[in-house]
């Protein structure tokens, strides 16, 4: 007895009619005003029965196979006999009349139901009503092959299947409006007077260009072998939006990553992995029902990774998010074995998974061991006291440590999200590997931990799989000078070497993100020792000194060993006195007009300052030593009003330049403070001032009194990423399911399918989801098509 259900159009949910692949419809009115009524779902049930269905539920789900069951619809009485084709009819409803579709007992796609029964005759994912055109007695048939499109799964014979070209089967070229402010399901709404980005709006109301790549979403014109006008719809750029297929040009497999879900309905938790992943599931001793372990393994085991749910404990269930969360690595990390030990510790980042859950993202943990380990070893041991248990509980030889144990190392990386799923559950996932191996740039061993350790593969178990695509016209390489304005005095010794020993990896970061950047130096010099130095800056080429010809110019990316230098030496340094403010002002209007001269900030560039001192400004300490009673407020932690009032007016011009107010708009930049904080072990005056001015400009604010500022200093170059990179993805993509191709602007170019890299291809910045293209030229219009996949919470709407 058979038990497949009809898979009606590629879709899964019966609830009144299925059209296309998925979407449900309750009486609307769909393609050319065809009406689907609630009728349609009685017929194919009943079909089901006839056949001997005895399995009601829709196999395959909408997860490409993950047999997540589907709602149904049960027939009534009246709908025992299935309706017989009978010419001027329409069985099925669509639109398209019975003796059209075929009363022969036709069956076009050979799923078991006839023509005249089926929405989608073909099963190519665009209903019958949409492909049959205005005129239903009589069908299009776009290549005039002789066979309607409706029965057509290629209808412009361009080599590409019409549900691969019109994805979401709705007859539409993604979100392009013909008429002005049209309404468009699934696509942003926009006033009666416009239309789609990349169209604008004629006056006799229609939008023109018909289609545009800005708006086409990766899709093209199943009835138009051009859909963009020069280039053939098969070698476009919406490739890397279909299923993956060898390419005849020869550079390999392209299109989508193609994704799996595995679900444990029992633990709430389901998974999105790429294939390259193997999964096992591990037999926990005595697991109670919400209890969960899974292993991952890459094909070469260089990297293995985990995911798992854990209930809380009634105590630990009472806690807040903020505590809980936090507490889950440090736990980890105070609990490690004898030999093996926790040498730099990330919190990660609060945040809300994609269905509004309490979530850490990203947290992180280097690790080192006295003896080496295999990696399978060592993630057993993570894993184990992530769950609260002890190694072998994780099932003895079934733990994926055995099966799968990977090289052996002394150094190890770990990174780690975790999602508070409900009250009294937790769900986690993440990754491990050895240092070399994720730091190795030409590997993808750092890009998959870093996917794994994000919590974007992790969601509730009735989650659904999408794929999305989209367009992106690019805007150059991103630009950024960098302006350091660093206390040079005694005290700041250990902060000044450790920007020195974070230099290596703060250029590297910024290669690796594809900036283009300069590095600009300069300290807070005595005004009335040294008028013409101030806000000058060191080109490194002298120790002792900021003036001289040529020397007062930013620092180019293969400039290192100058900056360093620079850091190293602060020339002119005041040993008592710091001038901060007047510093950072002199350090811009100085390198201004931005087109003056190229020793300049540049036009283009995203302006960012970093300043790092001990102390609150100079000018500030002058004003309460010349006031010591009204202005004693200023030692505390926090200001009153008059004091914010008062602090604000003293530094107006510091705040107009970085806010744009003043030069006109050329000195705007976000201010990001590492310096003495309310509390701080190392000093007891507030940065006031300093603090104020971070805020209003949208910067940062970090503690001076660590002796390591590394993370600190890694975050601020992130933000100076995210906020010069111009391009960024809408979505909350799945980061193993990424993929682009690139195309330059001219139209005739071929495109190319760009790899995961952090030295030459892309990368998406994970907090801003900036776009980053790394070692490949691009040129301001250059196109930029990007597929993959996200979760949609149950029950939501697209």
């Amino acid at each position: 007895m058979s038990r497949r259900a009809h898979f009606i159009g590629r879709a899964a949910v019966v609830r009144g009619a299925v059209l296309g692949r998925g979407a449900v419809v309750r009486g609307a009115v769909l393609g050319r005003g065809a009406v689907v009524r609630g009728r349609y779902a009685l017929v194919a049930l009943t079909w089901l029965l006839l056949l001997g269905c005895a399995d009601t539920s829709l196999g395959g789900g909408g997860d490409g196979g993950d047999g997540a069951p589907a709602d149904i619809v049960a027939p009534r009485p009246e709908a025992a006999l299935v309706p017989t084709c009978t010419p001027g009819s329409d069985a099925d409803r669509d639109g398209v009349p019975d003796e059209v579709e075929g009363c022969d007992g036709r069956d076009t796609d050979g799923d078991g139901v006839p023509d005249y029964l089926d929405l989608d005759s073909d099963g190519d994912g665009v209903p019958d009503a949409i492909e049959a055109g205005p005129d239903a007695a009589r069908p299009r048939d776009t290549d005039g092959d002789g066979v309607p499109d409706l029965r057509d799964r290629d209808s412009d014979n361009d080599g590409l299947l019409d549900g691969e070209e019109d994805r979401d089967g709705d007859g539409r070229v993604g979100c392009c409006r013909a008429r002005c402010g049209e309404p468009a399901v699934g696509c942003p709404s926009v006033r009666l007077d416009q239309c789609a980005e990349g169209q604008r709006c004629l006056a006799d109301g229609r939008c023109s260009p018909p289609r545009a790549f800005l708006c086409a979403r990766g899709e093209t014109d199943p009835r138009q072998g051009t859909t963009f006008g020069d280039v053939a719809d098969a070698v476009d750029i919406s490739f890397v939006c279909r299923a993956p297929q060898n390419d005849a040009g020869g550079d390999g497999a392209r299109g989508r990553v193609e994704m799996r879900v595995e679900r444990f309905a029992a633990a709430d938790l389901a998974l999105a992995l790429p294939r390259a992943l193997s999964s096992q599931r591990l037999q926990l001793l005595a697991a109670p029902a919400k209890e969960l372990a899974v292993t991952l393994a890459g094909a070469d085991r260089a990297l293995l990774g985990f995911a798992a749910a854990r209930p809380l404990s009634p105590a630990d269930a009472a806690r807040d998010d903020d505590t809980l969360l936090g507490a889950q690595l440090v736990r980890v990390a105070a609990s490690l074995p004898v030999g093996l030990r926790a040498v730099r510790l990330r919190a990660g980042t609060r945040a809300l998974s994609h269905d509004q859950k309490p979530m850490l993202r990203r947290g992180a943990l280097e690790l080192e061991s006295d003896t080496p380990r295999t990696l399978g070893e060592l993630r057993d041991v993570l894993l184990a006291l992530l769950l609260g248990r002890a190694p072998f509980e994780l099932g003895g030889s079934g733990s994926s440590g055995a099966a799968a144990p990977g090289p052996a190392g002394t150094r190890f990386r770990m990174r780690l999200s975790i999602v508070r799923r409900t009250a009294d559950a937790l769900a986690l996932v993440g990754a491990v590997a050895r240092a070399e191996d994720a730091d190795d740039p030409a590997r993808v061993v750092g890009l998959l931990l870093d996917d794994l350790g994000d919590g974007t593969a992790l969601a509730g178990a009735e989650a659904r799989l999408e794929v999305a695509c989209e367009p992106h016209v690019l805007r150059g390489r991103p630009t950024a000078d960098i302006l350091w304005v660093i206390d040079g005095s005694y005290s700041m010794r250990d902060q000044k070497q450790s920007v020195k020993d974070s230099a290596q990896a703060l250029f590297a970061r910024a290669l690796a993100a594809g900036l283009d950047f300069r590095m600009g130096v300069t300290t807070m010099v005595d005004p009335d020792k040294y008028p013409a130095s101030v806000g000058a800056l060191c080109s490194g080429a002298q120790a002792g000194g900021v003036g001289g010809a040529g020397a007062d110019r930013f620092l180019r990316a293969d400039e290192r060993a100058a900056f360093e230098r620079c850091v190293a030496s602060t020339p002119l340094a005041d040993a008592q006195r710091e001038y901060g403010m007047l510093a950072l002002q002199k350090a811009i209007e100085r390198h201004l007009p931005r087109k003056l001269h190229p020793r300049y900030i540049r036009p283009d560039a995203t302006l960012a300052v970093i300043l790092i001192s001990d102390e609150r400004p100079q000018s500030l300490s002058d004003l309460i030593n010349a006031d010591p009673q009204g202005l004693a407020g200023y030692v505390n932690c926090t200001l009153d009003a008059s004091l914010q009032g008062h602090l604000r007016a003293t530094y107006a011009a510091q705040h107009a330049l970085l806010s744009g107010q003043s030069h006109g708009g050329e000195g705007r930049a976000a201010l990001h403070l590492v310096g003495a904080l309310c509390n701080s072990s190392c000093a007891d005056d507030v940065a006031h001032g300093y603090i104020e001015l971070a805020q209003d400009s949208g910067g940062s604010i970090s503690n001076v009194c660590k002796k390591d500022l590394a993370e600190d200093l890694e975050r601020i170059f992130d933000s100076i990423i995210e906020r010069a990179v111009p391009t960024r993805l809408q979505g909350r993509a799945i980061s193993m399911s990424l993929a682009l191709a690139h195309a330059a602007a001219d139209p005739a170019s071929p495109p190319s399918q760009l790899a995961r890299s952090r030295t030459r291809g892309f990368d998406v910045h994970p907090e801003s989801r900036a776009l980053l293209l790394v070692g490949v030229p691009v040129k301001t219009g250059d196109r930029a098509l990007v597929s993959y996949s996200r979760w949609r919470a149950a029950g939501a709407e697209r």
